[in-house]
């Protein structure tokens, strides 16, 4: 029984890593409809000060 891929999600720090991800989920997708999601994160350079405003589900909205 194959697998059949609907979405891929693959991390991305633009390395050497990354290309190697992305061509290898490219040859796993094939033909077929796939959504391909690409996510970079980035920390914060610095840790945020304890007055500071905690953030709020609220205010971001999913589309």
């Amino acid at each position: 029984m194959a697998i059949v891929f609907t979405k891929l999600l693959i991390p991305v720090d633009f390395t050497l890593n990354t290309e190697i991800a992305v061509k290898k989920a490219i040859s796993l997708i094939g033909a077929d409809k796939v959504v391909l999601h690409l996510l970079h994160v980035v920390q914060p350079h610095r840790p945020l000060p304890p007055w500071s405003p905690k953030p709020s589900s609220t205010s971001w909205r999913s589309e």
